[in-house]
């Protein structure tokens, strides 16, 4: 049965809820209610504007700040304000498990969620109706923000873990989420600003599905991931600027039409591409160049931070171009003869920064233009993971040396110490491979039977198995 409770309401139990209305006084409208099938609670009058309940779903129906404690085995916290009015509610150690569907389920308003401080916070779901849009954990149809420097965990065991059907901004927190499905997704955007976020999930780690508008962009925070599928993909655009990013496990570590690489610290583990530009079903007219300079629209462009990629497929692949202007990648990339360390379809202009570049030797690609030069070193045979690299000049300058973790046969070295008309040796463990001088500012050196234009590769396929079916919406 559910309650009409006035403002000023007192329920005993084991949830409490605290509602602050700005400049409100007593007022008979109904703002919050509970309903349970098993509980009778008892109504009182007070000015403390508190909410006590024994394992029974919250329904919030006006704007306003609320504070929940405490457990419900079975139910919800349900918040229904209106489209475009703010809500506001702490969660100051709650334990919500829903059975049936969302343990937060906010059907209208723009949300902000706030993890109190040294409060921890759980939120556990079951199964979802296949036709049910609230398929998450946490579920918003509008604008969703989270923030604060308490402790949430999210056991999505239906679907996904944390859901925004418009834009989801996570600004600070400490948030463990484990999902079915995908881990964190914001349909328009998905912002991090900061916080500390651990995703274990059966989909994609972070996700912006959004067809024409789709984006992830990263300011700050440490991100840790492990998915079924790709670390995060945006159907339009990520963009890091900043924060840590390690992709522990995926399918493929980074996916969009556009991704821009500014600064942050990125590791990435994949089975197929490391980081790879999806193509795309918007087209424009014959001739045309897109704004950002490519055929196609779809870039890859690093201007800062530090990669490093270990990809079992491609580790930088464009379905269109690449353009590095600073930062450092470095590329531990596939054994296999059949994927490149570097695959793109139209350029790779590599202006700045330091790039390696370390795969196998059959369809290794060399960068394709660029104002720094560029050196694409082939091997007449593999060289076993953790034989040091090393490329010295004719001084014995080392200019730059790395270990690669796998075995390889080929890399591609650009960095600002290459010079032209000048001699270079490379090294393993110390004994010189072979020795170039650079005469051209795009080269390969060596026995490398690598390629100067772009190819594109498809990689592998999906990963086995039915994920979860998501709503059409």
């Amino acid at each position: 049965m559910m309650k009409t409770i006035p403002s000023k309401i007192l329920l005993m139990g084991a949830i409490s809820l605290v509602l602050t209305l700005g400049g409100c006084g007593t007022t008979s409208s109904t703002i919050a209610s509970t309903s349970s099938s098993t509980t009778t609670s008892t109504v009182a009058q007070t000015t403390s504007s508190n909410i006590t309940l024994n394992d029974q779903s919250v329904s919030i129906t006006q704007a306003g700040t609320y504070t929940l404690n405490g457990t419900i085995s079975n139910g919800q916290v349900i918040v229904d304000v209106g489209e475009g009015n703010e809500v506001r509610f702490q969660l100051a150690g709650v334990d919500i498990t829903s059975k049936e569907s969302s343990p937060i389920l906010i059907k209208s308003g723009k949300a902000t969620i706030e993890l109190v401080s040294g409060t921890s916070n759980t939120l556990t779901d079951s199964v979802y109706n296949e036709n049910a849009d609230e398929n998450a954990t946490i579920y918003a149809e509008e604008d969703l923000v989270i923030e604060g420097e308490g402790n949430l965990k999210i056991n999505a065991n239906g679907n996904d873990g944390i859901t925004s059907k418009d834009d989801l901004t996570i600004k600070s927190g400490n948030i463990e989420v484990q999902a079915a499905d995908d881990g964190i997704r914001g349909k328009d955007s998905l912002t991090i600003d900061g916080g500390k976020i651990n995703v274990i999930a059966g989909g994609d780690g972070l996700k912006s599905d959004h067809e024409t508008q789709g984006s992830i962009a990263m300011n700050g925070g440490e991100v840790s991931i492990s998915a079924g599928s790709d670390g995060a993909e945006a159907y339009k655009t990520i963009t890091i600027n900043g924060g840590k990013l390690n992709i522990l496990k995926s399918y493929e570590g980074l996916e969009s039409e556009i991704i821009m690489i500014n600064d942050g610290e990125i590791s990435i583990v994949s089975s197929d591409d490391g980081i790879n530009i999806s193509d795309s079903s918007s087209t424009t007219s014959e001739g045309m160049m897109h704004r950002n300079g490519t055929a196609s629209g779809r870039i890859l462009t690093i201007n800062g931070g530090k990669v490093t990629i270990d990809a079992g497929a491609d580790g930088l692949d464009s379905n269109g171009a690449i353009e590095m202007n600073g930062g450092t990648v470095v590329v531990f990339g596939p054994t296999d003869n059949g994927n490149a360390a570097l695959d793109y379809d139209e350029t790779f202009t590599m202006n700045g920064g330091t790039l390696l570049a370390f795969g196998s030797n059959g369809i290794a690609m060399n960068v394709s233009n660029g104002s720094q030069n560029s050196v694409l070193i082939g091997l007449s045979s593999e060289q076993n993971a953790g034989a040091k690299f090393s490329l010295v000049d004719s001084d014995g300058n080392t200019i730059l040396e790395t270990t690669p973790t796998k075995a390889w046969s080929s890399v591609v070295v650009s960095t600002a110490g290459l010079k032209l008309n000048s001699e270079y040796r490379y090294l393993v463990d110390g004994v010189e491979a072979g020795s170039f001088t650079l005469t051209s500012s795009v080269m390969s050196a060596g026995t490398s039977g690598g390629m100067m234009g772009g190819h594109g590769g498809m990689g592998g396929g999906r990963p086995s198995g039915t994920p979860p079916q998501r709503p059409s919406w």
